[in-house]
């Protein structure tokens, strides 16, 4: 008799505001592979996805604020994570399909590009959004170890500082089409995991967790 493992697959909602993400990770010198797959909705909208393996992982940063301090180790199993964050488009695919409400910001200008990302979005929201998928949010390590990866890196592309070329920063403009940003990818290839907007995660935030 065989089992067989099935990664768990997960989605990537953005909410207003910008972030860029900081880790600290085990310094090893792994070899990343990138490997795709695709999910379509009950609505037959389709999401790129990257697949991220299990690993071993040291969360958190002994340099950044207290709420990521200390540093600990986390074991993860193997996972499917979106590549972009969930857009417009495909959030709309959700409502007309459900009657759900649309996001605080879905029709206002600025914000209501088909191939921008979903913001102004509830937690509750991106919950339903992706129950009605199948799939789940991420949690805080899996978007931590998609973002980072395991060598020790300070941004998803690497240790050099954010540029314009990398990423998002400049809020001024609103959010950029997912993708936009192709040389700020993780090592896994999950693009625009620094900067653009901010994103829910499963977990309930507590500022003392990692106390």
């Amino acid at each position: 008799m065989e089992c067989v493992m099935i990664p768990k697959t997960v989605y990537r909602f953005g909410v207003l505001g910008i972030a860029l993400a900081m880790a600290c990770s085990k310094a090893v010198d792994p070899e990343y592979v990138i490997e795709e797959s695709v999910v379509t909705t009950p609505a037959g909208t389709e999401h790129v996805q990257v697949f991220v393996p299990a690993s071993t992982f040291t969360m958190g940063s002994s340099d950044g604020p207290s709420n990521e301090r200390p540093p600990h180790e986390v074991m993860l199993d193997a996972f499917y994570i979106d590549k972009y964050e969930v857009t417009n488009a495909q959030y709309l695919a959700f409502v007309e399909a459900t009657g759900n409400e649309e996001p605080q910001y879905f029709r206002i200008e600025g914000f209501d590009r088909p191939d921008q990302p979903a913001v102004g979005v509830l937690w509750s929201q991106a919950r339903d959004y992706c129950q009605w998928a199948g799939l789940q949010l991420p949690s805080e390590a899996q978007w931590e170890l998609t973002a980072a990866g395991i060598d020790g890196r300070v941004f998803p592309w690497g240790n050099e500082p954010a540029s314009e070329s990398l990423c998002n920063f400049n809020f001024s403009s609103g959010p950029m089409p997912v993708g936009s940003y192709p040389n700020g990818a993780s090592p896994y290839g999950a693009m625009d995991m620094a900067g653009n907007v901010w994103e829910w995660t499963l977990d309930e935030y507590q500022h003392t967790y990692y106390a």
